[in-house]
C-alpha cells in the first residue's frame, strides 16, 4: 500500500511511474514490503562453460549467479552454479529506478528480434512490481529505442558486478600480489585485502610446517626451524642492521614492499614479522596473519 503525504489525506489513484517518483522525493511511503524487483541476464544458446548470467539487484547489492553446462563422455553435465554478492548502494538503486517506464516496458513483446538465433548472445531484463512480472529477450547488443538508457546502465551495472573482486581467488586470478603468508594474502589496487580460506582437515600440521620452511620431525610430532617471535623481539634490541638479521634468520620469506622493501617472515604460530627497509631498517612489527598490527618491535626515529 503506497501512503501520499498530503495535507488533506484523502486517497488517491497514481500510476506506478507516478509511484515510483513520489517515494524517491519522500512525497510517500510504502506500508509492508517493497514490491519492486530488477533482474537482469545474458545466456549464450549451446555454449560449453559458465554462458547463462543472472544478476538480481536490490538497493543493498547485486547477487551475480553463473550457470553453465560442459560435454563429457557424450553427455551434457551441469556445472555448479557459482555466485557472489557485490556493494549497491541507494543512490545507484534510485538512478536505476528512475529510469523504468513501466507503461513503455510492459508495452514490449516478450522476445524483440530473434534472441538465441543460430546461438548468438541473448540479454534479458525482467522487473516484477506488485505482484506482476514482465520479461523481455532481445539479441545482445540491439538497439531498442523505449528503454535505450535502462539497457545502457544495466550493461554497466553488470560489467562492474562481473569484474567486482570479492574473495582471495578472484583477487590472485586478476592478477595481484600475492604475500606468501600462512594463510596467504593478496592485495588489490585500491588497497582491499583478502585472506586465502585454508580448510584445516585438509592442511596438516605437517603441511603447514612444510608449506612455510620449516623441517618436521615426526617423532616429536614437532615443526623445527620456523622461527620465533621470542628471537626477534631479541634481535630487534641488538641490532638494526639488516645484514645481521638475515645472517641469523636466513633470507626472507617474502618482500611485499612498494617504494621501500617489506621483507616478511613467517613465526610459528602463525603470525608475522615484517621488517621495513630502504637504506636502513625503518621498522620491525610483529602482524598476525590478516596483515594487521599487533606490535612495534622497533621503528626508527630521527
Amino acid at each position: 500500500m503506497l501512503v501520499i503525504k498530503s495535507s488533506n489525506s484523502s486517497p488517491a489513484c497514481v500510476l506506478p511511474d507516478t509511484k515510483i517518483k513520489l517515494l524517491q522525493r519522500g512525497w510517500a511511503e510504502v506500508e509492508g514490503p517493497a514490491k519492486l524487483t530488477i533482474t537482469t541476464g545474458t545466456n549464450a544458446g549451446h555454449c560449453i562453460g559458465y554462458c547463462a548470467k543472472e544478476f538480481t539487484i536490490t538497493p543493498t547489492n547485486i547477487v551475480y549467479s553463473q550457470t553453465g553446462h560442459d560435454f563429457v563422455s557424450d553427455e551434457w553435465l551441469d556445472l555448479p552454479e557459482k555466485t557472489k554478492v557485490t556493494k549497491f548502494s541507494q543512490a545507484q538503486w534510485d538512478e536505476l529506478v528512475g529510469l523504468i517506464d513501466f507503461k513503455k516496458f510492459n508495452s514490449l513483446p516478450d522476445k524483440i528480434g530473434c534472441p538465441g538465433c543460430a546461438d548468438a548472445p541473448v540479454e534479458w531484463i525482467e522487473i516484477s512490481y506488485n505482484g506482476k512480472t514482465k520479461k523481455i529477450e532481445f539479441e545482445s547488443a540491439d538497439k531498442i529505442p523505449q528503454i535505450a538508457d535502462l539497457i545502457t546502465v544495466l550493461q554497466e551495472v553488470r560489467n562492474t558486478a562481473e569484474l567486482a573482486i570479492t574473495s582471495f581467488e578472484e583477487c590472485e586470478s586478476a592478477g595481484n600480489p600475492i604475500m606468501e603468508s600462512y594463510p596467504r594474502q593478496c592485495r588489490t589496487p585500491d588497497g582491499e585485502n583478502f585472506v586465502e580460506h585454508i580448510d584445516t582437515k585438509i592442511m596438516s600440521p605437517e603441511s603447514k610446517c612444510q608449506k612455510y620452511g620449516g623441517v618436521w620431525i615426526s617423532e616429536q610430532n614437532h615443526c623445527d626451524s620456523l622461527l620465533t617471535l621470542d628471537a626477534f623481539t631479541q634481535l630487534s634490541f641488538d641490532t638494526q642492521d639488516i645484514d645481521s638479521i638475515f645472517e641469523k634468520f636466513g633470507e626472507p620469506h617474502d618482500d611485499i614492499g612498494s617504494g621501500i622493501h617489506i621483507y616478511v617472515y613467517y613465526l610459528d604460530d602463525d603470525s608475522q614479522i615484517w621488517i621495513g627497509h630502504a637504506d636502513q631498517i625503518i621498522y620491525v612489527r610483529h602482524m598476525n596473519s590478516d596483515g594487521s598490527l599487533i606490535e612495534n618491535l622497533f621503528e626508527y626515529t630521527h
